[in-house]
This record gives structure tokens, C-alpha cells and sequence, in this order.
């Protein structure tokens, strides 16, 4: 089967988040099991000189408010030998920014026409484009719309995944999750309990309604874990390897992120979280925790800085400035921590898959009786 995987962010070229991990891992191992797959993604600064140094480019026209623009789309190998689509355009893309700009609505939006004039003239026509969030959500129905009179995309089925119900787009006027829930010809989430859960009012941000009516094309798959790169034997980002027979081996790793990050030499335990600062992943939550729990200790935020919750990690602890940047930077931090913390505001960001004791994982399941966990139940798995 050929699959057209579309994203917004794709590791290693340009990674904000979650997504980037799923549209680099899941098209690897669909390739691992026979199936034709390719990832379409904007290029990015972060993918520039991948770009330059690709060995096949070719010229798309593609349309545009005001003009056709021509795109310069590069194919250079991902995870996996998967071939990525890197889409070029000097006016919409080589940012440094993935998201957050003020043109957002505008660069997605032509970013899902260049993905369309592929599907025109390009001559891999896939038979499943896979679609996630709302950058690529308004393929759904262009993709509906260009088959009228193009017989070609008629074949073409759509995949709509959703990473997070509550990015809805940057347009007040229109809801692309919508369209694409509408739309696609299956809508799935990321774990089963999840897709149960948005379909109630307390956690289907407004979009229960619709969800319902898509009935058995709604479902929930569990998202994976690449255990090659998320490996603390074999990570070139952990300092010192281990694993689960030599657990107790991972001391040096407390130590060289102490050093790091300047914190005090304590015998207390660290706790590691990573996680942007906003409040729908529990920043509030968070902040009331660090206060009860490690009132003495300084908290340090890795990752992009984010206003909402920038006052409550300084007044949790003595917080410590400069944010690191995003990626796996972030890995010596969940190598050395002796806490992990989870989300605790149900969404439908991927949550890692965990190999907890028994006792451990009952609690979890039964927190996940008393109320939604967005799916952290689904990932809790028993030991080897």
C-alpha cells in the first residue's frame, strides 16, 4: 500500500513536540512492514541544509493568493530510509519558528495546496493520505474537492489523526479539526480510552457532537514508542547507560545534570517532566505540586518559554532562567530523574509507553476509573 504521510513537523528535521516523533517513527516502521511510505513536511531553518544538500529538487507550481509561486521540493532520506518531501518556499518557510507566526493560517494553507498539486502531477500516487492536526487538516476536504475533476484522487482515501483536540487552527472563523472529522474517511486518536473519552462534553472541546456522528470511522490506536532512539542503554544522550538490570547504575547521570543545571548537591530525589509550559498540560497542576513537594528545590524549565506559565514555575521554586532548547536535549533529564511526571489534563498528546510494577500500574488504572486520563492508562504496560 502507498502511504502519504503529512505533518507539520518531522524529526529529525524539525521538532516542536510529540508529532514530530510520530511522523518520523510510525512511517518507519509501516516501511519495515512492507508498505510504500513517504512524509511531506515544510522546510524549516532547522532543515534548510538538508534541503541544499539533496541530491533530487523539483519545481512545483503552486497556487497562491495574488500569483502561482514556484516551490522547490527536495526528497532527502528520514528515519528509517523513509523519503521525506521537503516543501521549499522562501516566503512561507526557512523559519526558525515551526509555529507561532503571525502568517501561520496562510503558510499552512499553502503548504496543503503544494501537497495537492503533488497529488496532480507528481506520478506516486498514494492510496491513503494521512493527515495530522490542523496544518494539514483542510486536505480532508480539498482532497474530496479536487477528485471531481481530477478522476485520479479519486482512489485516494484520507487518514485524520488527532494530536490535539484543542488546536483547532488560527482562523476564528473556521474550525479545520472539524472539516477534517467531517471529512476524512477515518478519523482515528491516540490511544483507545482517549477516542472514548472526546466523545463526551467534558473532554470533545466542543466537538463530541460530530465525533459521535462518525461512529465506527472513529478509533483509537495506541501510539507507539521508537525503543531505538528512546533507549537509555544505547542513547548517545544519557551520559551513563543502564537498564533494567542495572537501574542503579544511573547515578552519574543525576550528577552530570546537576552540573548542568547548577542545582544544589541534595539527597533529595529529581523529578522530571517533559512537557511545554501551558496550562492544558497541567502547568497549574504543576506548580501547586512543586510548592507541596520541593518547596526548597529550584525548578528548571527545558523547552520554549511560555508566558502562561512562566510566573507559576518562578514562584514554585527558585526558578532558574534560560530555556533549552527543544528535542533530545531534553533525554539526559528522564535518564537521570528519579520522578517522572505525566500529564494530567486529558488530551490527545502521545504519552510513552511505560513498563511500570504491578502495583504501580494499578494505581494508575485506578486513578483512570475515577476520571478521564487521557488515555495514560492505555500506556501503562506490566514487566518483562
Amino acid at each position: 500500500m502507498k502511504i502519504l504521510f503529512a505533518s507539520a513537523e518531522v524529526d529529525p528535521f524539525a521538532k516542536v513536540g510529540g508529532l514530530a516523533d510520530v511522523a518520523a517513527s510510525l512511517p518507519q516502521r509501516l516501511k519495515e512492514i512492507g508498505h510504500d511510505v513517504r512524509v511531506v513536511t515544510p522546510c524549516h531553518a532547522s532543515a534548510a541544509e538538508a534541503h541544499a544538500a539533496a541530491r533530487a529538487h523539483r519545481l512545483l507550481r503552486v497556487a497562491s493568493p495574488g500569483k502561482p509561486r514556484d516551490v522547490d521540493i527536495a526528497t532527502v532520506d528520514g528515519v528509517g530510509g523513509v523519503p521525506v518531501e521537503l516543501v521549499g518556499d522562501r516566503h512561507y518557510f526557512f523559519r526558525a519558528n515551526v509555529y507561532g507566526e503571525p502568517d501561520d493560517l496562510l503558510r499552512y494553507q499553502f503548504f496543503c495546496r503544494a501537497i495537492i498539486e503533488m497529488l496532480r502531477t507528481d506520478e506516486w500516487v498514494p492510496d491513503i493520505l494521512h493527515l495530522n492536526d490542523w496544518h494539514t487538516a483542510p486536505l480532508a476536504f480539498g482532497l474530496r474537492n479536487q477528485a471531481w475533476s481530477n478522476p485520479r484522487l479519486r482512489g485516494v482515501a484520507s487518514v485524520f489523526t488527532i494530536h490535539n483536540l484543542r488546536y483547532r487552527g488560527p482562523d476564528e472563523l473556521n474550525d479545520f479539526l472539524a472539516q477534517a472529522i467531517y471529512y476524512s474517511d477515518i478519523v482515528t486518536t491516540v490511544s483507545p480510552t482517549y477516542a472514548r473519552e472526546i466523545l463526551t462534553r467534558e473532554y470533545g472541546e466542543g466537538l463530541e457532537a460530530l465525533l459521535g456522528l462518525r461512529g465506527d470511522a472513529l478509533m483509537g490506536i495506541l501510539n507507539g514508542l521508537n525503543y531505538d532512539l528512546f533507549n537509555p542503554r544505547t542513547d548517545p544522550h544519557v551520559r551513563h547507560h543502564y537498564d533494567l538490570a542495572t537501574v542503579e547504575q544511573r547515578w552519574p547521570n543525576r550528577d552530570a545534570l546537576r552540573e548542568e543545571l547548577r542545582l544544589p548537591k541534595t539527597d533529595g530525589p529529581i523529578a522530571a517532566m517533559v512537557t511545554r509550559l501551558t496550562e492544558q498540560r497541567g502547568s497549574t497542576w504543576r506548580s501547586r505540586s512543586c510548592r507541596k513537594w520541593c518547596w526548597r528545590g529550584p525548578v528548571h524549565r527545558a523547552g520554549r518559554r511560555r508566558p502562561v506559565a512562566e510566573g507559576r514555575a518562578e514562584a514554585a521554586g527558585a526558578g532558574i532562567p534560560g530555556p533549552r532548547p527543544a528535542g533530545a536535549e531534553v533525554r539526559p533529564g528522564a535518564g537521570a530523574a528519579d520522578l517522572r511526571g505525566v500529564r494530567p489534563v486529558p488530551d490527545a498528546v502521545a504519552v510513552r509507553a511505560v513498563r511500570t510494577r504491578p502495583a504501580d500500574r494499578d494505581a494508575v488504572r485506578g486513578r483512570a476509573d475515577r476520571a478521564a486520563d487521557g488515555g495514560l492508562s492505555d500506556t501503562i504496560l506490566g514487566p518483562r
